[in-house]
């Protein structure tokens, strides 16, 4: 669990509001890269305000990494067959550290 809850819950906020509208379990492919985008901009938000603290990087991604873990994992993705589900999961979570270092290159330069 981070250190710094307050990331987490500002992601987690962004989040939930994005879940609510698909409170059966399952979301299209569509649905998904909105709240992961959703997510990511939180993030992008939260980033912004700490930019020269690169010590809160870690704390973010496992934010993330446990908010993905939490909301977007369960989810039925309409689209992929269940046995091709924890693939394309693990894909996608992949991506939330280097899309965090991309960001956080982009606001050093």
């Amino acid at each position: 669990m981070p250190e710094n809850n307050h990331l987490y819950d500002q992601i987690k906020e962004a989040a939930a509001l994005h879940l609510k509208a698909n409170e059966d379990g399952t979301v299209t492919m569509t649905e998904l890269f909105g709240i992961v985008g959703a997510v990511v901009e939180a993030a992008a938000h939260v980033i912004a305000a700490l930019a020269d603290r690169q010590d809160h990087f870690n704390d973010l991604a496992e934010s993330c990494e446990k908010l993905f873990d939490e909301y977007i994992e369960p989810l039925d993705i309409k689209a992929v067959p269940a046995f091709l589900e924890p693939t394309v999961d693990g894909l996608i979570r992949g991506q939330i550290r280097p899309i965090l270092t991309r960001i956080y290159e982009k606001l050093e330069s």
